[in-house]
């Protein structure tokens, strides 16, 4: 049996890797976003009286895309197709792409009129047009003069 001495360096060394696998741990990537929750990333802005909304969506169908308005909640859902590995096909190494069945749902400051909204798809990006709802939208209040 050894007799080893005690170093606070070997201990200080466990700790940092313990630090570094928290700290790795406490923060949600958006990658691990994408594989946990089927989180799709998008674009979204506001011109005028208008939202647009553009979410890339590659090798999925614009049929399998469903889409829902509520007042001011927009839904998305849908599937983005996986690869598959045939026989005597290639042998995937790396695989980033995000995935599988995917729902996102966003807020928007305003009301949107859902029944003048609307959804193309292009190349693999939607793009969905949402005009403000009228009671959201600004206007002008003329100012009457009276007679004191």
């Amino acid at each position: 049996m050894a007799i080893e001495r005690w170093s606070p360096f070997r201990e200080m060394t466990s700790l940092r890797e313990a630090m570094d696998r928290l700290f790795e741990d406490a923060f949600i990537t958006p990658r691990r976003m994408m594989e946990r929750e089927g989180w799709v990333g998008m674009d979204l802005y506001e011109h005028g009286d208008t939202y647009t909304m553009e979410v890339p969506l590659p090798g999925v169908r614009p049929e399998d895309v469903e889409i829902s308005v509520t007042g001011n909640t927009i839904t998305l859902s849908g599937e983005i197709p996986c690869p598959t590995t045939q026989e005597g096909g290639p042998t995937y190494l790396l695989h980033e792409r995000p995935c599988g069945k995917f729902r996102r749902t966003v807020t928007l400051p305003n009301e949107v009129d859902s029944g003048t909204a609307q959804a193309t798809f292009e190349h693999g990006l939607l793009r969905l047009t949402l005009p403000k709802a009228a009671a959201a939208r600004a206007r002008r209040i003329q100012v009457k003069a009276t007679k004191a």
